[in-house]
């Protein structure tokens, strides 16, 4: 009986310490496996291949529930997002569409350190086809182009020296100052039809004298920049709280005045908060 206990014991044990083996190796096997698609993840993440590292990282999170790979998913997504603005930006370089580039590539900057020695590589090499833009324009003896073009640039890239001195250029050919040209407001009377009164158009045409030819800074949390000086214009933009912009010229009309702020763009004075 003793010995039969004793074998019984014996299996028992057995069994336990197998179990306990082959719930080790499942474990070590399943830890062995997240381990690897670990390594093979900051591997893609290393060589800056976003797109596998997020299919890697998305498995991780599956798998293991994890915050840390979700917190990884974030900051890959951000890298994806980053790229993408990059790559848009290069491709509006390539199309010589210089001030889109740098409207993507300067908010970078301010936004992304990650990525900062990429997007001034791409704002440098933006800087010969601008100074080639502007150049033209002044070969064209279109001198007020020249001016508003560098004005707009130096909006993104203030202080930049060699869109200064051309823009320096073509106020001198032009024989103007570098504040731009100084046209006052041509009034508009406001139709009956068209609501707000002659009160209310005097007010507006004060507020265009006092906003053209001045930068002025956007208060909204979004602008949106139209094709027109036209609420039913279609938007070519946007702005954001903060920017500024060069007012061109102005159209007032009955509640604001509309300003041009170069490359075909136009703004509210409700935008900059004149209201």
């Amino acid at each position: 009986m003793d010995l039969l206990k004793n074998r019984k014991t014996v299996y028992g044990l057995s069994a336990v310490v197998a179990i306990l083996v082959i719930v080790g190796i499942i474990f070590g096997f399943n830890h062995y496996k997240i381990a690897k698609l670990e390594a093979q993840a900051q591997s893609y993440y290393s060589n800056e291949d976003y797109d596998k590292a997020k299919e890697v990282y998305q498995q991780l999170a599956d798998k293991t529930g994890s915050q840390k790979y979700t917190a990884k998913l974030t900051e890959v997504n951000k890298d994806i997002e980053a790229q993408a603005k990059i790559k848009k930006a290069e491709g509006f370089i390539d199309s010589k569409m210089y001030y889109e580039a740098l409207s993507i590539l300067t908010r970078m900057s301010k936004e992304d350190s990650k990525f900062a020695d990429k997007v001034d590589d791409d704002i440098n090499q933006a800087i010969p086809g601008i100074k080639r833009e502007l150049e033209e324009y002044i070969d064209n003896m279109d001198y007020k182009k020249a001016v508003k073009a560098a004005d707009d640039y130096l909006l993104l890239l203030p202080g930049n020296k060699a869109i200064a001195d051309i823009k320096e250029t073509a106020n001198k050919s032009a024989g103007s100052s570098s504040s731009g040209d100084s046209t006052k407001v041509v009034y508009v009377q406001s139709g009956g039809s068209s609501g707000g009164g002659s009160s209310e158009m005097a007010r507006m045409n004060s507020l265009a004298n006092r906003v053209l030819n001045t930068t002025q800074t956007i208060t909204s949390s979004e602008a949106n920049v139209r094709s027109g000086p036209s609420k039913s214009s279609s938007a070519i933009g946007t702005l954001y709280a903060g920017d500024s912009v060069y007012v061109y010229d102005v159209k007032p009309v009955p509640g604001r005045v509309w300003c041009y702020i170069g490359n075909g763009g136009w703004v509210s004075t409700k935008t900059m908060g004149y209201n």
